[in-house]
């Protein structure tokens, strides 16, 4: 995630809003920096904190939408452990238990799929309401590798606007 934002960042700021960045928040070197492998586990506060800074200087409100969609275009396959496109998004977000915790390691997941479509519940605290976002991005994006189209991520219930749990409900047409 923090590899997908920290390159988000030099294409809207470039280098010299970077190191601004870093300048004023040290502890967001490490996350931030160009050399972290794009498969670094970091932690949940420099997620949070990085899509923070970010929501102040980037003016579109859609960072963490392309974090989760870059991060699933560049990672699924090789973490899904398949080529999704040779599979049924059901078969592919059934699966979600088992590769949950290959991205996000804050919470458990449970889903109900269905044909054309998906509940989701997340279990845990996801952070902010950035990395709700992040997260819908995600599912929408691993749904549509599948090679499904008319993918909808609706966030229907949120642990920061008053809900029990984090839910999603996921729709597509084959």
């Amino acid at each position: 995630h923090l590899r997908v934002l920290s390159r988000l960042l030099q294409h809207h700021l470039g280098e010299g809003g970077v190191a601004r960045i870093v300048n004023e928040a040290p502890a967001l070197a490490p996350a931030l920096a160009a050399s972290l492998p794009p498969l670094a586990w970091v932690d949940l506060s420099d997620l949070v904190a990085a899509l923070d800074i970010a929501r102040t200087r980037v003016t579109s409100q859609l960072v963490p939408r392309k974090v989760g969609r870059g991060t699933m275009s560049a990672t699924f396959s090789r973490l899904f452990g398949a080529d999704p496109t040779t599979l049924a998004p059901e078969t592919v977000l059934g699966a979600l238990p088992a590769f949950w915790a290959r991205y996000h390691d804050w919470g458990d997941v449970e889903i109900e799929v269905h044909p054309g479509g998906a509940d989701i519940v997340l279990h845990g605290y996801a952070g902010s309401v950035e990395v709700c976002g992040l997260v819908g991005a995600e599912l929408e994006r691993a749904v549509e590798m599948t090679g499904a189209a008319a993918v909808g991520a609706a966030h229907t219930a949120c642990v920061f606007t008053g809900g029990r749990r984090c839910e999603y409900r996921l729709t597509w047409t084959s």
